[in-house]
């Protein structure tokens, strides 16, 4: 866990009596599923799991110290929190025993109520459901509300809703369904100020007689996904906490790709904003290939109270990719696979001191800065909304919030003058034919071209030669088929196999005109080569087949 007393511009690690643990290990042994929430008295707590308990504690000042807590709240996976009155919190779980329950501490985390109250059972019509995602209290209903899902006999799922709880309800209450598929593991729900809910979902169109999906071709998958088709986010709104819903609003629908995992968050009475992952071309995310890139959007929507004349404004809201190839959504079993599960699961948008949104991911762009290797896990990175109005109030999102310098909300924080105004989102563009390259089993050398046009206020401009920060290049050995690669490492040793997705790079001579001379021992067979530039405003160059990108085969 990490803290800022500067509203963002820079952060600390929270180091439990200088023990390297964030809070004291017998409070929580997880390693995982973290989820913060609130209570009314400004406690602020936190869970984790260790694949046997769901531990649950607790701090009084901001999350710098963390005096309260328990590492057994209940045995379960995937819990998840929502503060209530002072000292008091609730935390879902999908228990070992009896499905999916919420359990109450009233201690503030010290401890939890033995049994759980249920959230799952059968509807009328013979489908069954179950409470699934992020849950919130409402303070001015004295209720928890929380998403749900639904499936048929067969079961698959084929609704979305909320279920909800009263105190001394015997059991969670389901809610009207919104018939739908989805792709995520859980859809997100938010109130805004006047108590209006929100649900958002990713829906799951496919072609079911096209056995192309990912599960197709898994030996371990059903064989009945079918290829991935251009899917939507979707928005409902209830104002009566999901005993009926509005018509379902498609928030987000490009054309021939795929779009995954939207949250939401809410301001004033109808001011929402949605966030969602896009990739760049139209691919199943957990078997996507390393051409395709994942970039953050958000979709800032007034008047979503009357959700039919809502107004929406969308924005790449990064300007660069996050992340390339697949997004692996099977949880620890990814590790067994190979496949890349460096996002997690979790992405969240959320409301600043000024009513402005920020939006916390996950960054796999960026290499170890001493053996240029992939990093084993994502980095976070923050995003602040920087213009246009708030959704608390009037105010606007250009203005800065206090104690935090203009740099720091600055998507190029080296920029001054004209270049501030307009900040540099495009990453350069490298070459290199295959002519020139010359491999043998001792020796492996490509040179090319490297050169970066901003397109900064909307008009391309080209940038003077030298702007080109640095040239990296890969070397990856293909083994077991073309999906996995030995990378060559510094030392020219090369490493374990992993997804091709996931290359290392080693720096080459020269920007603008580079070259890579590596001498080594190469074994027989087929490579691939990469070539990316950076520049100095950090934007790194994505993998492209026709131009930055050969395969070659040394005899």
């Amino acid at each position: 866990m990490w803290t800022s007393k500067d509203n963002g511009a820079t952060w600390q690690f929270v180091n439990y009596n200088g023990t390297g643990f964030s809070q004291n290990p017998s409070q929580n042994a997880g390693f995982s599923d973290p989820d913060l929430t609130q209570d009314q008295g400004g406690r602020i707590y936190n869970t984790g799991i260790d694949l046997a308990n769901d531990a649950l504690f607790s701090s009084a000042d901001g999350g710098f110290n963390w005096d309260r807590g328990t590492a057994q709240c209940h045995p379960g996976d995937r819990p998840w929190l929502a503060g209530a009155k002072a000292n008091e919190a609730f935390l879902a779980s999908n228990t070992e025993e009896a499905g999916h329950q919420v359990f109450r501490s009233t201690d503030g985390g010290n401890t939890c109520s033995v049994s759980g109250v249920p959230a799952h059972g059968t509807l009328p019509n013979g489908d069954t459901w179950t409470g699934d995602g992020k849950l919130f209290y409402v303070r001015s209903r004295d209720k928890v509300v929380e998403p749900m899902v639904t499936q048929d006999s067969n079961g698959n799922l084929n609704g979305l809703g909320v279920d909800t709880w009263s105190r001394g309800d015997p059991a969670y209450k389901p809610g009207a369904v919104i018939p739908t598929t989805l792709q995520s593991h859980w859809p997100a729900i938010a109130l805004d100020g006047a108590g209006n809910l929100y649900l958002t979902w990713d829906t799951d169109t496919r072609d079911k007689a096209n056995k192309t999906g990912c599960s197709d071709q898994s030996p371990t998958g059903n064989g009945s996904s079918g290829a991935a088709l251009p899917n939507q986010v979707m928005l409902a709104v209830s104002h009566d906490l999901g005993k009926t819903w509005s018509a379902p609003r498609p928030i987000a629908s490009p054309a021939g790709t795929r779009v995954v995992w939207p949250w939401v968050t809410a301001g004033d009475a109808g001011k929402v904003s949605v966030v969602w992952y896009q990739l760049s071309k139209l691919a199943d995310p957990d078997c996507a290939g390393l051409d395709v890139h994942t970039y953050i959007y958000d979709a800032n929507i007034g008047g979503a109270d009357q959700l039919a004349t809502a107004q929406i404004t969308v924005a790449n809201a990064a300007g660069r990719s996050i992340h390339e190839g697949g997004i692996c959504q099977g949880g620890t079993a990814c590790v067994a696979t190979g496949q890349d599960r460096r996002l997690g699961d979790f992405f969240t948008n959320s409301l600043d001191a000024r009513g402005c949104v920020m939006i916390a991911s996950g960054d796999t762009e960026r290499d170890d800065p001493v053996t240029h290797t992939p990093l084993p896990t994502s980095l976070p990175t923050i995003l602040r909304q920087s213009s246009g109005p708030a959704l608390v109030g009037n105010g606007d999102c250009s203005r800065n919030l206090p104690n935090v310098p203009p740099s720091a909300l600055a998507v190029n924080t080296a920029a001054t003058g004209a270049r501030a105004r307009c900040p540099d989102h495009t990453a350069p563009r490298s070459r290199f034919s295959r002519r020139s390259v010359h491999a043998s089993r001792h020796h492996v050398t490509l040179s090319g071209t490297s050169r970066d046009t901003d397109f900064s206020c909307g008009r391309p401009t080209a940038r003077v030669a030298g702007v080109v920060a640095q040239v990296k290049v890969a070397v990856g050995r293909e083994v077991s088929g073309r999906r996995r690669c030995r990378f060559l490492n510094a030392d020219g040793s090369f490493s374990s196999p992993r997804s091709c997705h996931r290359t290392s790079y080693l720096p080459a001579r020269g920007t603008s005109h580079w070259h890579f001379d590596f001498a080594g021992n190469f074994p027989p067979g087929r490579y691939k080569l990469w070539a990316r530039g950076i520049d100095p405003a950090g934007n790194i160059e994505r993998k492209h087949v026709r131009r930055n990108f050969r395969r070659i085969r040394i005899h």
